[in-house]
């Protein structure tokens, strides 16, 4: 929507140049054009192919135990201009750019026990200045099943 709005924007400058004659509203003009075009075409070629995945770890895990969680994201034809990955488990966004894949690895700690369902990270695409954004969802379903902590008496 931003990207339509700034191509409009920059249409309605070269006509408003070409209207009154003014070589000053040309450039900018179709510089606003160039960077709308050019930010939904990278924002969707590196969309396109791009994958998040989350590699399969234990089943179980006892309260409070480390349990390991290690996504992969990959992008696709163009590495991404920006954006961020949301894992839920996480509890905040994790940035990336410029790479054309990477991975993160962390241990997550579950403080209360019983069945948990894992949701489905989702990887965000977006240019710098947030004309355009694509989000690509992974794979989700999976179930963890945190045990209690047993204490020897």
């Amino acid at each position: 929507m931003r990207a339509a709005a700034a191509g409009a924007l920059g249409a309605a400058l070269v006509l408003a140049g070409a209207v009154f004659d003014s070589a000053s509203l040309y450039p900018p003009g179709v510089a606003l054009i160039l960077l709308a075009v050019g930010a939904v075409a990278w924002v969707r070629l590196a969309a396109r192919g791009a994958a998040v995945e989350r590699a399969p770890g234990p089943t179980s895990v006892v309260e409070e135990e480390p349990w390991p969680l290690r996504l992969r994201i990959s992008s696709g034809i163009l590495p991404p201009p920006g954006g961020e990955l949301l894992e839920p488990l996480l509890g905040w966004p994790v940035p990336i750019g410029g790479r054309r894949s990477q991975g993160v690895r962390i241990n997550v700690r579950f403080s209360r026990r019983g069945r948990r369902g894992l949701d489905a990270p989702e990887l965000v695409i977006r240019d710098p200045l947030r004309l355009c954004e694509r989000r690509v969802a992974g794979p989700g379903g999976d179930e963890l099943l945190v045990l209690p902590r047993v204490e020897a008496v």
